[in-house]
């Protein structure tokens, strides 16, 4: 099958250095007037040579095994691109469980897990218009792994998990189901995003809810980083809420409660 969404202009790459990268270079030299030109262009990777994470890490994109793709969104409106990644998750776990009847579970800020180990990651990256200082424009990058990879580093293999247990065969008809059931999961993905998206004023407050809902962190002890490479910095706290705008909300040892707004977490537990 081929992806098709409504007004959605696709592009495929057999492979490429990043979806985001690329996306962001459509954004070079063009006047934030022909932005909109970029709007809804969804670029598909079946391999990312130089796939990248939040807070400069590496993104693991072997062919095969899993999709990588990014979605360009133009709304001048756009205020916080957090709240656009938390979007994703969701859009993100409703296709895994529509397309494969799999349950999955959100670790804030912008990864998606199935059986406790990650099997999504999301990089959302905002193009501010040069003149306004504005941002008007998001590059959703959206990285999930589907298959075991038996090539996969050791040391990815306790963080990295996968949607199904099939392993990867070179036979015909399980290559023709896999490629069917890669578009699907884009399709839907793209489809359950934009369906919040473009409908913020009552799709947004549902997806937060369920945002909440699939969380993995509330009511857990956490490690809380706010900057990455600093470990004097670190701080532990038990998770007691998400806001409606996609922060995280703990309660520190002496009892004060603070409200996080980017950083990184590490469960207490063997992820």
């Amino acid at each position: 099958m081929s992806i098709e969404i409504p007004n959605v202009k696709v592009e495929r790459f057999d492979i490429i250095d990043s979806t985001n990268s690329e996306a962001k270079r459509r954004f070079s030299g063009v006047d934030a007037s022909c932005y909109s030109s970029l709007h809804k262009t969804l670029l598909v990777a079946e391999e990312q040579s130089a796939g990248r994470g939040r807070l400069g890490r590496s993104f693991y994109s072997p062919a095969k095994t899993g999709v990588y793709f990014s979605l360009i969104f133009v709304d001048n409106a756009i205020s916080a691109p957090s709240t656009i990644t938390a979007s994703a998750a969701v859009a993100v776990c409703r296709a895994i469980s529509n397309v494969f009847s799999v349950s999955a579970k959100i670790k804030w800020v912008n990864d998606v897990f199935v059986d406790g180990k990650k099997v999504c990651g999301i990089l959302t990256e905002g193009i501010e218009n040069a003149k306004s200082g504005k941002i008007e424009a998001a590059i959703i990058g959206i990285g999930i792994t589907i298959l075991p990879n038996p090539n996969m580093p050791k040391s990815l293999e306790k963080i990295i998990g996968k949607i199904c247990d099939f392993k990867l065969k070179e036979t015909g008809d399980f290559e023709k189901w896999l490629s069917e059931k890669k578009d699907n999961l884009i399709q839907e993905t793209v489809f359950q995003l934009l369906k919040i998206l473009e409908n913020s004023d009552e799709e947004f407050p549902l997806a937060m809810r369920e945002y909440k809902d699939r969380s993995n962190l509330l009511g857990t002890t956490i490690t809380f980083s706010p900057v990455i490479g600093d470990e004097k910095k670190n701080f532990h706290c038990t998770v007691l809420d998400i806001t409606d705008d996609a922060k995280l909300v703990v309660q520190m040892n002496d009892g004060s409660k603070k409200t996080l707004e980017s950083g990184e977490v590490t469960l207490h537990k063997d992820y």
